[in-house]
């Protein structure tokens, strides 16, 4: 039967039997629906906890600005050639600067004393004097921490774990639809029960009406009618059990959704579709590339080496350059002091080198090691995947042979049926064998809808392996 006339045809059944009012709901759109759960939602946040961390780092580059005052005063215990007392008062501003594109350092600082001073008039000099000086240095990194690499170490590593924690809330996200696709599959499944017991129920509702004008006209004995009530009371008994089911799953999915009310829709869903044969050459390749799972290792893999790269540059030798300019001047009052024309300039180099390294090196193996361990586990991935990928293409692909034999047997069950209604309408046989048939017949189609359920799942779960269900 063609598949858009099944669905309408279920579609319609469940309307006049008064089980729906008018919505349909296909799997994509309920699908979407599931995507408002908060477990979506927990995937956002944490990715934006994670960036904001990172911003955070950003900070680094702040300018920082710092001040400083002080008081002193000091006698000394003997002043022979000095002052006999210091009153000092000094205050000082910097503000500096770190650059990570090369991990250099500046800072431009200002500072001012006055101080009163006694001292012996013999010696010229002023009991009160004021002094400035503003001076700018810069430092940069030649070996250890070039271009800053030690600086934004931490800031890159983690893009690494970003990327980790989304692939990892989206391989959390599809495993959460696919336990719940696989529920709204058995909703489908319910619902086509309920449609072969339905049609048992009406037919053994029709031969109990005839069989009960059989005896009125004295034609077959009273024990033929009390088969065919049995007959439609064992089908009622299904059908109430079949309806519970559907009743508490759609309680439970209803519950799930949310905003959806599910108990006023009927599932959209061909369970009979057949699907196009799978190759499973072409798949592998293209799992093995783009599996989201093991996307997730070879990150972790390069954030590892990545790291190692931060304790080999540790390592090195520290040489930096030191550059200082400055400008100052004292004199015996404000004014003149803040003339600042006496220049002073620096230029050096600062060398400092590690006598040991056991540290660094013992950190480093650690890495690798554990990069060998990532990298065993992907292998390891690698082989489970196409395992369990050649399984699901292999099952799919020779399901089509099962279901046709489940076709040929509603046909065959259906022919012994007529068969045995003919033999019981001529008087050559037995209400027993016409409702057994009619039993046979049932079962048929509830095994064809059950290898269809299971058809559909294989597919379901090929959809999750390949990463293709939470685009769906």
């Amino acid at each position: 039967m063609n598949a858009k006339i099944r669905i309408f045809i279920i579609a319609l059944t469940l309307m006049m039997s008064g089980v729906v009012q008018a919505e349909t709901l296909t799997l994509q759109n309920f699908l979407s629906s599931l995507k408002t759960h908060p477990i979506f939602v927990k995937g956002t946040i944490d990715n934006k906890i994670i960036r904001e961390q990172q911003n955070e780092m950003q900070t680094a580059e702040d300018w920082l600005l710092k001040s400083s005052a002080f008081y002193s005063h000091d006698e000394p215990s003997f002043a022979i050639a000095g002052p006999e007392r210091t009153d000092a008062i000094q205050l000082s501003g910097s503000i500096e600067r770190l650059y990570w594109k090369n991990g250099s350092r500046l800072q431009a600082a200002f500072q001012t004393t006055g101080a009163n001073i006694k001292l012996n008039p013999i010696y010229g000099i002023p009991s009160t004097y004021y002094e400035n000086e503003l001076t700018v240095s810069y430092i940069l990194p030649l070996l250890k921490n070039k271009n800053g690499f030690l600086n934004r170490l931490e800031y890159e590593l983690k893009n690494f774990e970003i990327d980790i924690t989304e692939t990892l809330a989206s391989e959390e996200q599809e495993n959460f639809l696919t336990s719940y696709a696989m529920k709204y599959l058995d909703w489908v499944y319910l619902i086509e029960q309920k449609i072969i017991i339905e049609e048992r129920i009406q037919i053994s509702k029709e031969l109990l009406e005839n069989n009960r004008k059989k005896r009125d006209a004295n034609l077959i004995d009273n024990v033929d009618v009390i088969r065919s009530e049995n007959a439609v009371t064992i089908a009622e008994q299904n059908l109430l059990f079949i309806e519970s089911e559907i009743s508490s799953l759609l309680a439970e999915l209803s519950e799930i959704v949310g905003s959806v009310q599910l108990e006023d829709s009927t599932p959209l869903f061909d369970l009979y579709e057949n699907h196009e044969r799978l190759d499973y050459n072409s798949l592998n390749d293209s799992l093995l590339v783009g599996s989201r799972i093991l996307q997730t290792i070879i990150t972790q893999v390069e954030q590892l080496q990545y790291l190692k790269r931060g304790y080999t540059e540790d390592d090195k030798s520290s040489l930096d350059l030191i550059t200082q300019l400055g400008l100052k001047n004292a004199a015996d009052d404000i004014p003149n002091s803040l003339v600042l024309d006496k220049p002073n300039f620096s230029v050096g180099l600062q060398l400092s080198f590690p006598l040991g390294k056991r540290k660094s090196k013992s950190k480093s193996l650690q890495a690798d090691l554990k990069v060998e361990s990532l990298k065993n586990q992907l292998d390891n991935l690698k082989r489970n995947l196409s395992s369990n990928l050649a399984k699901l293409v292999t099952q799919l692909n020779l399901f089509d042979e099962i279901l046709e034999k489940n076709k040929q047997q509603i046909v065959s069950a259906t022919k012994k049926t007529a068969e045995e209604i003919k033999l019981y309408d001529k008087g050559r046989g037995q209400l027993t064998f016409v409702i057994l048939s009619r039993d046979e017949e049932q079962a048929a189609k509830l095994a064809y809808a059950a290898n269809a359920l299971f058809y559909q799942k294989l597919f379901i779960q090929y959809y999750s392996l390949t990463d293709q269900l939470i685009s769906m």
